[in-house]
């Protein structure tokens, strides 16, 4: 489920008149399930959106929201888990860390704003979502900053804040069979996915259903429509080693989060040959991962598609060499 599912779910219920409850993972630390920015909603009749990384965190916190609708408790709530085993040998939460959830009820009169998230999420709008004990809002324009952030002070006072926008996004260089399988994969792993491809004909391309945008242009003008910066994952998997050469040379010195290309080893080095020959500098060479994906012997798109998506998790949360 996606940020947008969440509030669209939200906006659903709160526009039939209903109370929700929206659970938002704050704040981590050490090995916990679910990352700063995981959310979900509950309802009034029992049913739930999203996630905040299951097990018994997710339970407990659903258990306490669903009493909060029952109570009809309007003030929300932190709810700060020690996930370790040594402080309560009966606790199933064994795998160490904090974890800070943010329990907000939602209230019809908060519909404009969820519903303003939910547009803000659809199109990768640039905001600010802002939580604390005293109002719920979302701040339209750049946000600059982390992408999340908790802070908490002595009594009751607290603030999340969460940087709206597209955040990391995977443009895919191709739109064939590995193309549609990724797209499929990274529609779950909250990557906003964007497939350039020059083949309107293609059946890969009219099938997929999962990219947030399919772009029909020449691979010779792929470069200009993708932004430099620390979100941007580009894979490239082009039908053939002359348009991958030629859209590789268009990003191979730009600041990219991150740079992949997909193929054999023989492909890749001569392709890397030839970029080396005509003066590319050495360094910008070897931050091309190629072949794109981790090592698990795939063979088919889908288990192509799985190596590839595995790196670029790997990438956005810290290589252990980094």
């Amino acid at each position: 489920m996606s940020a947008e599912d969440v509030w669209r779910f939200a906006a659903a219920h709160l526009g039939e008149g209903h109370r929700v409850v929206l659970l938002v993972l704050a704040e981590s630390t050490g090995e916990t399930p679910g990352k700063p920015g995981f959310k979900m909603a509950a309802a009034r009749n029992g049913t739930l959106c999203g996630t905040i990384g299951g097990g018994a965190l997710e339970h407990d916190a659903v258990e306490e929201a669903r009493e909060m609708l029952r109570a009809g408790v309007a003030a929300p709530r932190l709810r700060e888990v020690t996930m370790n085993p040594g402080l309560d040998p009966a606790s199933a939460m064994i795998c160490g860390g904090i974890a800070t959830v943010v329990l907000y009820p939602l209230a019809p009169a908060d519909l404009p704003a969820v519903n303003r998230l939910a547009a803000a999420a659809a199109a990768g709008e640039r905001g600010r979502l802002v939580i604390g004990p005293d109002g719920f809002a979302c701040e339209r324009g750049a946000a600059a900053g982390p992408a999340h952030a908790f802070r908490e002070a002595e009594g009751r006072s607290w603030r999340y804040e969460e940087k709206l926008g597209a955040g990391d996004t995977v443009y895919l260089a191709g739109g064939g069979h590995v193309a549609l399988a990724l797209s499929r994969v990274l529609a779950t792993l909250d990557f906003r996915v964007q497939v350039f491809d020059e083949r309107p004909e293609v059946s890969t391309v009219k099938a997929n259903r999962y990219a947030d945008r399919i772009t029909i242009a020449p691979f010779a003008a792929v470069g200009a429509r993708i932004p430099d910066g620390d979100e941007t994952y580009v894979v490239i998997m082009t039908p053939g080693h002359r348009a991958d050469e030629l859209v590789l040379r268009q990003l191979v010195a730009r600041p990219l989060r991150f740079l992949g290309m997909m193929g054999s080893r023989r492909k890749a080095a001569e392709i890397l040959n030839r970029l080396r020959n005509d003066g590319v500098a050495e360094e910008a060479l070897k931050r091309v991962r190629t072949p794109v994906g981790l090592p698990i012997k795939s063979h088919t798109a889908e288990e192509i598609a799985i190596s590839i998506a595995a790196e670029l998790i790997l990438e956005r949360n810290g290589r252990p060499d980094a």
